[in-house]
Order: C-alpha cells, then sequence, then structure tokens
C-alpha cells in the first residue's frame, strides 16, 4: 500500500510541478500589471453596493479611482457620463457572482485587492487541475502533462487571468460541467446530475455563456445517433438534455422579466462602441455591423495563426486528431465527442458576439490542444495514424 500510494504521488507529481510554476507565472505578471480593466470596475461598483454603498457612492468611489487624463475617449465616456454609465453596469449587475465572493473574501481579509484576487487565482488553479483531470481521461501521464503545459503556456490564458474579470471563473465552470458530464456518462449518478444541475445554475450568475451548455448537450446526443451507442449510454445523454435546456430558459425567461439586456442589446452596445456613438440603429444596419465582423475576426484569428506558427502546428494538428476520431476511425469515446461538443458550443459564443478575444473561447483551445496530442499520440505509437 505504502508503495502504490508513492507510485501515485510520483504520477501527480507533474502536475503539481505545472501548478507550481503556473502559480509564479501568474506572480510575475500580476506584479508587472493592473489587473483592472474597464469591466472590472463595474464589478467593483456591484460590489460596493453589495456593502451597503449607495449608486451614488458606489459611482463617486470609482471615479475617484480613475485617472481622466489617461482614459480614452470611449473610456471617458464610459464613466463620467452618467446615463451611460448606468447603461453599461445594467450589463454587469446580472453577473453577481464575483463581486459576492469577492465580499465574502473582503469579510475575512479585510484588504478589496486580495478580495477581487482570490476567486480569479482559484478559477485559474481550477481550469488546470480540470484540463488535467479531462486529458487523463483519454491519455497516459506524458500526454496529459504535455496537453495540460501547452494549455498554461498558452499566454492569452495568463494573461487574461490576471485581470480582475469574470471570463477565467466562467471557464473553470465551464470545464466542471465538462468533467461532470462525462463523469456522469461513465457512471449515471443522482449525486452527479445535481452536482451539475448546480453547476450551471451558479455559473449563470457569473456569466451568460453557459447558455451555450444547451448547444454542447445537443451535440453530444446528435453525436450518440451517429456513432450509434449503447442504448444505456444514450439514456444517460439524454437525462442531461432536460435539466440543461430547461435551466437555459428559466435563464432566459428570468432575463427578460428583469428587463437585463438581451442579445440584440449586446450587439447594438458592441456597435456603437460600449456606448459611446449613438444606440440607434436598424436592424439592417446591425446585420451588416454583425457580418462584417464576424469577417474581420476570421481574418484577426488567421493573421494570429501565421504570427504564431506552434499555435498554428497545433491547430493543424487538432484538425488531423478530430479527422482521424471520427471520420477515419469513427469509433468516437464519449470525452472525443463531448471535447468537440465543448469547442463547437464555445466557438458558436465567439460567433454570436464577434468579438475577438480568446478570453471567451478557451474550452475550444483546450479542445484542440486534446485533438492535437491525439494526433501526435498516435503518430508517435503508430498504432492509429
Amino acid at each position: 500500500m505504502i508503495k502504490l500510494h508513492r507510485k501515485q504521488l510520483l504520477h501527480f507529481l507533474p502536475l503539481i510541478v505545472l501548478l507550481v510554476i503556473a502559480s509564479l507565472e501568474f506572480m510575475l505578471l500580476l506584479r508587472h500589471k493592473s489587473p483592472y480593466m474597464s469591466d472590472s470596475y463595474f464589478y467593483k461598483h456591484i460590489f460596493y453596493e453589495m456593502q451597503g454603498d449607495t449608486f451614488e457612492r458606489a459611482h463617486t468611489k470609482i471615479l475617484s479611482q480613475l485617472n481622466k487624463e489617461k482614459l480614452g475617449e470611449i473610456e471617458q465616456n464610459l464613466f463620467f457620463n452618467l446615463d451611460k454609465y448606468k447603461y453599461s453596469l445594467s450589463r454587469y449587475v446580472r453577473r453577481p457572482l464575483y463581486p459576492f465572493t469577492a465580499l465574502l473574501v473582503n469579510l475575512l481579509l479585510r484588504n478589496e485587492y486580495v478580495a477581487f484576487l482570490v476567486p480569479i487565482f482559484i478559477s485559474y488553479f481550477g481550469c488546470i487541475l480540470l484540463t488535467y483531470l479531462l486529458f487523463r481521461i483519454r491519455f497516459d501521464w506524458f500526454w496529459t502533462s504535455f496537453g495540460t503545459a501547452l494549455f498554461i503556456g498558452f499566454y492569452p490564458f495568463i494573461d487574461w487571468s490576471t485581470y480582475f474579470l469574470t471570463d477565467t471563473i466562467g471557464a473553470c465552470f465551464w470545464l466542471l460541467q465538462i468533467y461532470l458530464i462525462i463523469k456522469y456518462l461513465q457512471k449515471p449518478s443522482r449525486f452527479l446530475l445535481i452536482m451539475y444541475v448546480v453547476a450551471i445554475v451558479v455559473s449563470m450568475l457569473n456569466r451568460e455563456q453557459s447558455v451555450l451548455m444547451s448547444a454542447t448537450i445537443l451535440m453530444l446526443f446528435a453525436g450518440t445517433k451517429v456513432f450509434k451507442v449503447k442504448p444505456g449510454e444514450a439514456r444517460a445523454v439524454t437525462a442531461l438534455i432536460l435539466p440543461t435546456i430547461g435551466i437555459t430558459v428559466l435563464f432566459l425567461i428570468f432575463n427578460t422579466l428583469m428587463k437585463y439586456p438581451s442579445l440584440y442589446d449586446s450587439w447594438i452596445y458592441l456597435q456603437s462602441d460600449f456606448g459611446f456613438k449613438t444606440l440607434e440603429y436598424t436592424p439592417t444596419e446591425t446585420a451588416q455591423f454583425l457580418g462584417y465582423e464576424l469577417v474581420e475576426l476570421h481574418f484577426g484569428l488567421v493573421s494570429e495563426l501565421v504570427r504564431h506558427r506552434w499555435w498554428l502546428l497545433f491547430t493543424i494538428l487538432g484538425f488531423i486528431g478530430a479527422y482521424w476520431v471520427f471520420i477515419k476511425e469513427k469509433k468516437p469515446w464519449h470525452i472525443d465527442t463531448l471535447m468537440l461538443a465543448s469547442a463547437m458550443a464555445a466557438y458558436l459564443g465567439l460567433i454570436i458576439v464577434p468579438y475577438l478575444t480568446y478570453r471567451y473561447f478557451f474550452p475550444t483551445i483546450i479542445s484542440l490542444i486534446y485533438f492535437g496530442m491525439y494526433a501526435l499520440d498516435s503518430f508517435f505509437i503508430g498504432k492509429k495514424i
């Protein structure tokens, strides 16, 4: 038993090393930049109101932390134009989880900066751990460690994780839901289903991106039809559909009843340069804007891939691995189908709101690494490709 215990520790040693290195990288990067962006101040505003401040008092506190001379025209309009400030704030009040957790931490530590740092750092750790656990379902210890290291080394991940934003928390919740789904499919239980439902509900209080989990589940369900899985496995997937879509529908109804900004409002907000320009556009003008932004977004992605050749290499390997699993072999594991569905659903969010920033589709990056490792593993072992 002692030898087995030591062996297990040796297996997890690479993960421990990766977490230590990731922590050091996180702290070093955080030392050389401000973690606050424009979005961060709206979460701080909510944080102040949760502490009992009035809207006016919270707004005054935010303005006192800004140097107007160093702000661009858009940011000046965002914070110093009261009507535009209220409009922008309305987009964040439906995301109370981050400021609420910061409030709880602050009750213990009495340090505002650390209060906003702790939830982000825990989520950063969570993303790495969950990525490792997901990779381990398919790969051995070497490829699992290698793939996790690749994700940690993806600079936009650590860069965006060192801002006080909700994106890393959202990515952590997304990966947690994916992990709970695969565990449920491996061994269905009421406890795992409840945990999955709780994870979705709580994640909705962080960001709206979890509504796309419905797309993930529907793609997973389609996979069971295409690849003819066993009846018991198909029933397990079907059991996930109703709670996932039900929670999404309830969220959309609640969003409408509370008169929170809709998806169309998000398009207008983006089109108006975050409220800097007019908010009055015809549907045709908005459709044209979205089409143009979608084209620009993909030109930007291609340009980024050309400039970062290692990214390009793993993107190509990812497509090769996915092709081999689903087209050539036609015998995907549940984790394969789930990772593909996760990638497509996260990427769908990028298309719905065409604003190029990697913080919105970390799950897509993780899936590309996953299928890229499948291609490499197959090449070196020589059993699949």
